[in-house]
């Protein structure tokens, strides 16, 4: 599946690159950058799924169709947390590809390499955070 928009939207990302000595660093980040990608399709895939559960007529059941309504509330949040996470995943394999990936946004510092690991889509060191 294509890495695409979502809902006709797409991400921007508006950082400037580094200066070559710092762009170095982006050939440590292929393994964070493949775990990214899987994730963003993994997350495209849910979303799609979502969507399409979204798009299905209601019951004509009136007890149903309330039922069918508050699981559709729950799905329609899990959409809006799925999509929030495809735009940070997005965000953060534009910083890779751009060489400011793992350059914390609050203070320009380096983000620390085990904070990346767990949560590789972090814009901002602990301190910053």
């Amino acid at each position: 599946m294509p890495i695409g928009g979502f809902g006709g939207r797409e991400v921007q990302c508006g950082t400037r690159p580094m200066p070559r000595a710092e762009r170095q660093m982006t050939d440590d980040y292929s393994t964070i950058q493949a775990s990214l990608e899987e994730r963003l399709r993994e997350l495209l895939e849910r979303a799609s799924e979502i969507e399409d559960d979204l798009s299905q007529p209601g019951d004509d059941d009136w007890a149903e169709n309330a039922s069918e309504s508050g699981g559709d509330e729950v799905q329609s949040r899990v959409g809006q947390a799925t999509f929030m996470g495809i735009e940070r995943i997005r965000k953060a394999l534009a910083a890779i590809r751009n060489g400011t990936y793992g350059k914390c946004a609050g203070c320009q510092k380096p983000i620390s390499p085990e904070r990346l690991e767990a949560l590789p889509e972090a814009t901002k060191c602990v301190r910053c955070a």
